[in-house]
């Protein structure tokens, strides 16, 4: 690289849009040569430390809008009399005699501008565009990231449990209905359970198919964008698949949503390379999550009681809880936990011998900071 002698604003444009923004800043520089040095300075890099550290030099931001960075740059020469005839004339040579043979694939690619006396300088049209970003507290040593938050509403629907009971009054079915389904009643549902079932004044039956696919949950598909990582966090984004957010609030510090714990559930991650103006590679991360925003008046805890206006977790399922057929307690959304000496999943229900229940989550949790930290 040329070391910059000389660089001048030499106008300034702003392009406003209900789209967005940029700003056009033009430069004047010299020596032409160090457009190396002026674009790396604009643009941000990447560099590479003892293994397996790095360090990122943030790209110039705008002086007058500072949420908006410089992410695009054209370069022009000043002299106009630059043109590849400037090189060596093309010849055919004889390989045989020693002479090279020179093709016009080789003055392109081998043809470096020269600009002539007078003429040393260029053009740098630096173009800056908005980046939502945000300052990530709770990191060792770097507080800087860039956070693209971009949200996508979807809705998903989900089936009627397996096995879930509909509660059909008595007193509407018929006389005839009634009759049959007194003199077939202990083959039905047997012994002790109907008698408890015709003393609420009616009787359990099967969720109809036409009603399935009726439970409608709102997710939310995030994305969030990072740049300049020199170093993509393999490991970390390997040990967050496919977890929840351990904590309300995930990333302390950001303008991001307070994701309440367990409803954000991180689904892997996009990872493509970029070059710099000297060809040092550096990578661009996009992370993809999965938000299960919806809040119910019928969400249980683990000790079987409701929870008034709670939100509902990718660890919860809609069910109401039954033993031998029985129904021990009201339909919603119940916890679901892995009970590993068992084996089994179980349900926290109210009023049972053994308490609540206890065991694993159904969905394991991670620090979803790992995602974002830069090894110092």
């Amino acid at each position: 690289m040329r070391d910059l002698k000389v660089l001048q604003s030499r106008g300034r444009e702003v392009h406003t849009a209900w789209s967005g923004m940029e700003v056009h800043r033009t430069f004047y520089f010299e020596p032409y040569e160090a457009f190396e040095e002026v674009t790396l300075i604009l643009q941000g890099r990447t560099e590479a430390g003892a293994d397996p550290t790095w360090t990122r030099f943030l790209p110039a931001k705008d002086p007058y809008f500072p949420t908006l960075f410089c992410n695009e740059i054209r370069v022009s020469l000043t002299d106009p009399r630059l043109a590849l005839s400037t090189s060596p004339d093309l010849e055919v040579g004889n390989a045989a005699d020693g002479n090279p043979i020179v093709t016009i694939l080789d003055k392109l690619e081998t043809h470096h501008e020269s600009p002539g006396e007078g003429y040393a300088g260029g053009f740098i049209t630096a173009i800056y565009r908005p980046l939502i970003t945000a300052r990530i507290t709770g990191l060792e040593a770097e507080k800087f990231d860039w956070m693209d938050a971009k949200f996508n509403p979807v809705f998903k629907q989900i089936p009627w449990p397996t096995g879930l009971k509909t509660f059909v009054a008595l007193d509407s079915l018929s006389a005839e209905a009634r009759a049959a389904l007194a003199a077939g009643a202990v083959g039905l549902i047997g012994g002790a359970a109907l008698l408890v079932v015709l003393a609420q004044g009616g009787v359990d039956a099967t969720i109809p198919p036409e009603l399935a696919d009726t439970i409608t949950v709102p997710i939310f598909e995030f994305t969030i964008r990072r740049l300049l990582v020199h170093t993509p966090p393999f490991d970390a984004i390997a040990w967050c698949a496919g977890k929840l957010n351990s904590v309300d609030a995930p990333f302390p510090g950001t303008t991001l949503p307070d994701f309440a714990a367990d409803t954000l559930r991180f689904d892997g991650a996009e990872i493509e390379g970029r070059l710099d103006a000297l060809g040092n590679q550096w990578f661009e991360i996009i992370y993809h999550f999965s938000w299960l925003n919806m809040l119910s008046h019928d969400v249980f805890g683990l000790d079987g009681l409701p929870i008034d206006r709670a939100p509902v977790t990718w660890n919860h399922v809609f069910m109401r809880p039954s033993f031998l057929g029985i129904s021990l307690s009201e339909i919603g959304w119940w916890p679901v936990v892995r009970n590993t000496d068992l084996r089994i999943f179980d349900v926290g229900i109210p009023n049972l011998l053994n308490g609540p229940a206890t065991g694993g989550a159904l969905y394991n949790t991670a620090n979803f900071l790992d995602l974002f930290r830069i090894p110092q």
